[in-house]
């Protein structure tokens, strides 16, 4: 395999280029594992004049753009491969690239860290023990109608998304057209250049509440570089929200670990945002003794398991011994803290 068509620096790759990689995947055997990408260029930003936090909520436009130039290849020529088929269309929005033909949704493209996640319109439990390393994401709704979940971080990993591309069109009797040759990654640009263009939005600071866009594909008005202020109120999350606003290597970045005695007691407990929200103020500490206090846990709870259910509507600082990374999501979206307690 020529590593030079698929790791070349100068981007968009030009139409041959695009047409010599689309041709050399069909036909090569073995696939050597890439080395690590380049660190991920879409984590969160420290705002160093105001002292603070900063996070940003990026359309997949403005992830493409950020993404590493491996990354853009992957994407042309996975892109290409899909718009070959006959009737195929391509349809961008804030969260991902859509690929459908006719009432027929057959892939999605996403971009997280260092790989992009495509989802297939194919059921999972055929590739059992197959060589395809996968998730089933079908039980989320807007995931029912591609639920294979695959990540492509290497040239094997792309090799096997045309081969899953390949079953979707057999599923829906979908014929081969002319092969594409177009560069679709977009160049790379700042962070300061995609806020301009409204492509990448400040979701909370530290000091300051979440926007309250939530809609999971809303774009801010055009022209309007958003802002967050103290005093906004702060967004209703639910779990929808949360999964389209903040990826999970980000929720895991930001719970706080606190080590602590562990609370005696020898009943595992879990609790739901939801009902917390009702029972709490904004600002207010949630832990497990305040909890028992309110008689929402087992007098004798020694280990609490925050979960996500509903909505959150204010921000909390809730101390727990584990978290879902959804429930992480809702709380740090809020503008409060998830505090992981560590007993000795």
């Amino acid at each position: 395999m020529d590593n030079e068509n698929l790791n070349s620096e100068a981007m968009p790759m030009r139409p041959a280029d695009v047409a010599t990689t689309y041709r050399q995947l069909q036909e090569v055997e073995s696939w050597e594992d890439e080395a690590d990408l380049a660190p991920d260029d879409m984590a969160d930003e420290e705002d160093e004049s105001e002292g603070g936090f900063v996070r940003y909520n990026r359309a997949f436009i403005a992830k493409m753009s950020l993404a590493a130039d491996n990354l853009k290849t992957y994407y042309n020529v996975l892109k290409n491969t899909l718009l070959s088929y006959k009737g195929v269309k391509s349809r961008l929005s804030w969260c991902c690239d859509s690929f459908n033909c006719g009432r027929n949704q057959l892939a999605k493209i996403n971009v997280r860290g260092n790989g992009l996640i495509v989802y297939f319109a194919l059921d999972a439990d055929d590739y059992e023990g197959t060589k395809y390393r996968y998730r089933d994401v079908g039980f989320k709704k807007k995931f029912a109608q591609v639920p294979m979940q695959i990540k492509v971080k290497s040239k094997r990993g792309l090799r096997y998304a045309i081969e899953l591309t390949a079953d979707v069109m057999r599923r829906f009797d979908i014929k081969a057209g002319k092969p594409h040759t177009e560069a679709y990654a977009p160049e790379r640009e700042s962070v300061e250049s995609l806020m301009r263009r409204n492509l990448v939005r400040v979701v909370n600071q530290a000091t300051s509440a979440p926007s309250t866009h939530s809609g999971q594909d809303a774009l801010p008005e055009v022209g309007v570089l958003e802002t967050v202020a103290a005093d906004v109120a702060p967004v209703l999350v639910d779990a929808a929200v949360a999964e389209s606003h903040m990826t999970d290597s980000e929720a895991r970045a930001q719970i706080v670990v606190e080590q602590g005695r562990r609370r005696r007691g020898n009943k595992k407990c879990m609790l739901n945002l939801d009902v917390i929200g009702r029972a709490f103020g904004s600002g207010d500490e949630v832990t497990i003794d305040n909890l028992i206090a309110k008689k929402m846990v087992h007098p004798q709870c020694g280990y609490l398991k925050i979960c996500a259910r509903g909505a959150l509507d204010k921000p909390l600082t809730v101390k727990a011994n584990d978290f879902s990374l959804i429930a992480v999501k809702m709380i740090v979206l809020t503008g409060g803290k998830a505090v992981r307690v560590k007993g000795e």
